[in-house]
């Protein structure tokens, strides 16, 4: 008898933690007991745009994050803007299940993440200031010179291109806080010489300071990147019911008819995902 009250005591004991960490539970457990996904975001247009007074959220990645929470019978809840930077341990942590704000894949982030398939891409171009003589006639391996600098946010995608392919080019920082716009400003004012973003945020960024920046060599992209949903590294069952919501949206059209809704304004800014049915043709 005493033997088998031990036995007992020593399967509570270690049962206990077991079931605790089944309750505390992952983003996948989190969004089947709650059928909620709580999302991370950034603010950049078109994608995401905060309306600061009334806190209302729009943009492209906005309206496939509604409708793959309509597919999906999932509320979609805004939870915490987060810095790009801060995402992989927001993530670890549960402070959020998802970041929700168009994510670009990179080899570096994908050793701490899980990226969704893509739901549009965006070209990366370089940008430089308009009549920038420095650059008049100079191609991309050009700038590959100590004597280039670059604008770049901390560990983000510039910073990783400019690390990557222009690594004797100087680099000026700024913190993780700030926009691709800032990294245009400090272009247009002669701060540095060249950075990296995509086209969209270019656009915005002309309309409020016209003949500031222009494309550094049209027609040659420095990076296409996937738009995507970043997931913890572990959440596999969670990045199943992101991607097949994903390729739902795509073959029924919804992608396209969003995107169509923003080419207006943000000419060339979106390239399509190919649906497999039609490449097979």
């Amino acid at each position: 008898m005493k033997k088998l009250i031990l036995s007992l005591c020593v399967m509570i004991v270690f049962a206990a933690p077991a079931q605790a960490g089944a309750e505390e539970g992952g983003a996948y457990e989190r969004m089947q007991q709650t059928a909620k996904l709580r999302c991370g975001y950034a603010l950049w247009d078109p994608a995401l745009i905060k309306d600061p007074e009334t806190g209302e959220m729009t943009g492209a990645f906005v309206e496939f994050m509604n409708a793959l929470g309509k597919a999906t019978g999932l509320e979609i809840e805004w939870t915490q803007e987060t810095d790009w930077g801060q995402v992989p341990e927001a993530l670890k942590t549960g402070k959020i299940d998802a970041m929700c704000a168009s994510m670009w894949p990179s080899s570096k982030k994908a050793r701490v993440m899980a990226f969704s398939d893509p739901v549009y891409y965006n070209v990366v171009e370089a940008y430089v200031r308009e009549g920038h003589e420095k650059l008049a006639g100079k191609s991309l391996a050009d700038l590959n010179d100590e004597n280039i600098t670059i604008a770049v946010i901390d560990n983000d995608i510039a910073d990783e291109i400019a690390d990557f392919d222009f690594p004797k080019a100087q680099k000026l920082s700024a913190p993780t806080l700030v926009t691709d716009a800032h990294l245009l400003m400090d272009v247009a004012t002669g701060k540095a010489d060249v950075t990296f973003t995509s086209e969209a945020i270019a656009i915005g960024f002309r309309e409020n300071n016209p003949g500031k920046i222009v494309r550094f060599v049209p027609a040659h992209p420095v990076r296409v990147f996937e738009n995507t949903i970043g997931v913890d590294i572990h959440e596999y069952e969670l990045l199943q019911v992101l991607n097949a919501a994903t390729a739902e949206l795509l073959n029924s059209g919804v992608v396209d008819r969003i995107l169509d809704r923003y080419e207006k304004d943000y000419p060339g800014s979106f390239r399509r995902v190919s649906k497999p049915y039609e490449a097979s043709k």
